[in-house]
């Protein structure tokens, strides 16, 4: 008797799940040595409840991404595709609700680099919402997402159109806007995204001239904007690759140093993120001749993949050229990497 009433369940541990709930909530945008401080008692929470009720979807949702924040892929990815089946077998698959999910199950693997698996969990959250309104901000969030793994193929017209789609829809929001401060920043906010993606498809397409007041414009709302301050890191990355694009190495190195840091600061140094900001600055010292600097970047994204990454055998090969053609100082072999956010 004594057993069944203390057995630990959601219904029971209410006020602590709360509690770890709340502090999951926006861990993107919290330093990482605070959220490490309590990544224990939310991963322990995560284990012990596998199969959560719906009724504790978003907080679930919360800790699962929490999860995959802290570099714990393998539990974030087991919520996340439990959840996306609770929320199949409440709502049925063609409801915002599993096309939302379908999303975050995405981003489980976008966020390990695993651009190839995240790609069809993207374009089924996208087949959902268009399906069921293809002029709403569900939609306009699965195009980004769907969009942005075009342009990681190389399929930069497919992705153009749909970054200067969703462009042209957050204009059109604005212009006609009646709401408060909070809706408004929102909208602000998926303006700077919008403006962010359509210079990274400029750059890639040989228009950095284009693309870089657009980068600018971006960088300025995100690096004022209080309430997700880790958001100005993929501005940065942005401004990265248009000035590449330009030929201005010393001031793209700039930007990539920054962006590392920040990348530290809110995200720890063991993240996809940091390794591929260490690869971009590799190149661009091999760009200006710092061989020697550049090898010493390179080496250090390899170690960090081969710890995190260990299958990703394309992307540590690549390293391993980039470390020789380095020492060899050979830059006219140097291929760019380009990251997309």
């Amino acid at each position: 008797l004594v057993w069944d009433l203390l057995t630990p369940s959601p219904e029971n541990c209410q006020a602590l799940l709360k509690g770890a709930m709340a502090w999951a909530n926006n861990a993107w945008n919290k330093h990482y040595e605070v959220n490490q401080a309590h990544s224990g008692i939310i991963f322990a929470l995560l284990e012990a409840f596998p199969e959560p009720s719906v009724s504790w979807l978003d907080g679930f949702e919360d800790m699962a991404t929490f999860a995959w924040i802290m570099g714990r892929f393998d539990l974030s990815e087991k919520c996340e595709l439990f959840l996306y089946d609770l929320c199949v077998r409440t709502w049925g698959a063609l409801s915002v609700q599993a096309g939302n999910q379908a999303l975050r199950v995405a981003a489980v693997y976008h966020n390990q680099g695993d651009y190839a698996k995240a790609r069809p969990w993207y374009e089924k959250g996208l087949q959902v919402q268009e399906t069921i309104n293809p002029d709403s901000m569900e939609a306009y969030a699965a195009r980004q997402k769907v969009a942005r793994s075009n342009g990681q193929c190389g399929r930069y017209e497919e992705a153009l159109v749909a970054f200067e789609r969703n462009l042209a829809y957050i204009q059109g929001l604005l212009e006609n806007f009646q709401g408060d401060e909070g809706q408004l920043r929102k909208l602000q906010l998926h303006l700077a995204s919008s403006q962010k993606y359509v210079a990274q498809i400029y750059t890639r397409v040989g228009h950095a001239a284009e693309a870089l007041p657009l980068a600018l414009e971006a960088r300025e709302f995100s690096k004022t904007d209080s309430l997700e301050p880790s958001l100005d890191i993929y501005s940065l990355i942005t401004l990265v690759g248009v000035c590449q694009g330009l030929g201005e190495y010393g001031k793209a190195l700039d930007y990539a140093e920054e962006a590392l840091a920040q990348t530290i600061r809110y995200h720890g140094e063991n993240r996809i993120d940091a390794v591929l900001l260490q690869e971009m600055m590799g190149d661009l010292l091999v760009q200006q001749g710092e061989f020697t600097r550049a090898a010493s970047q390179y080496t250090e994204a390899l170690g960090k993949r081969e710890k995190l990454f260990p299958a990703d055998w394309a992307a540590m090969e690549r390293l391993e050229e980039k470390i020789t053609l380095a020492r060899n100082e050979e830059p006219e072999k140097l291929t760019v990497f380009v990251m997309w956010t």
